[in-house]
């Protein structure tokens, strides 16, 4: 199915009409794909000066229109720069890798977390705002399609709108956007796989904090109510919404199927 919402355009004459948040998203978009190139053991393919040349016109439109403090443009800047060594170095300069970063966690306890998280239907109380800032904010930093981090999130508090939502329960509603402007044209898949990376580490981070959360999605959750209830604009979907709140009690635990029953090797 085609994406008739896909605006992105990289010509040289659209560009005065891309507004701030479209052309940045157009300059992660190209900065993440001269970051994979680099990282490719190659010599530069043929279009790679003129990739380059067109990304520097995205950053100096950007700049001048928008000033060059934003941290995006300044790590997109930084990857034009070693593109460029890259470029003079026929493929040859070496990718400034950073050294890996382990996170200081035990696998056992990585282990519980994942294994003792559950779905939640019966809340306490909602969760404090800026419980559900840091949620989403664990959100934002899952891998998405090509570093476009094209989700929105909402969090309904109109008592109206949530009642017009039937929702049952003392919780609090996160809805998970995509704004399809920036998946590529002809893309309706990634919208989904984006939102499922987000919310696998929302829920994680739910847990992190102590709350009990619902993952809801299913074709009725975008449809016209939704959307209305809302205020969807019609370049977005809704993909999901996520009902978080204070619990003190969760369903039993679901038996899982072992790796041996699930896995096949070719």
């Amino acid at each position: 199915m085609k994406n008739e919402f896909y605006a992105l355009s990289f010509q040289p004459e659209a560009l005065e009409q891309l507004d701030q948040e479209t052309l940045m998203t157009a300059i992660r978009v190209e900065a993440h794909v001269l970051d994979m190139i680099m990282q490719r053991p190659s010599a530069p393919g043929a279009g790679a000066h003129t990739r380059l040349q067109n990304f520097r016109r995205l950053t100096q439109c950007y700049s001048q229109r928008f000033g060059d403090v934003q941290p995006d443009l300044q790590w997109a800047l930084r990857i034009a720069a070693l593109f460029q060594t890259y470029l003079e170095s026929a493929g040859q300069a070496s990718y400034p890798y950073e050294p890996l970063l382990r996170p200081e966690i035990r696998e056992a306890d990585f282990r519980q977390l994942v294994a003792t998280r559950r779905s939640v239907r019966a809340f306490a109380g909602e969760a404090e705002d800026r419980q559900l800032e840091q949620i989403i904010a664990y959100g934002t930093w899952a891998p998405n399609s090509c570093n476009a981090q094209a989700l929105r999130y909402v969090v309904v508090k109109n008592p109206e709108i949530r009642r017009q939502l039937r929702t049952r329960g003392n919780h609090s509603i996160v809805a998970v956007l995509a704004d399809l402007r920036f998946y590529s044209d002809g893309d309706i898949e990634c919208p989904c796989h984006d939102t499922g990376a987000a919310v696998q580490n929302m829920l994680l981070g739910c847990h992190v904090l102590g709350l009990g959360a619902c993952y809801m999605t299913d074709l009725a959750i975008n449809g016209e109510k939704y959307r209305t209830l809302l205020q969807v604009a019609p370049y977005e979907k809704i993909t999901a919404l996520l009902w978080i709140g204070q619990c003190q009690q969760q369903a039993l635990a679901p038996v899982r199927r072992q790796p041996a029953e699930v896995v096949r090797y070719l």
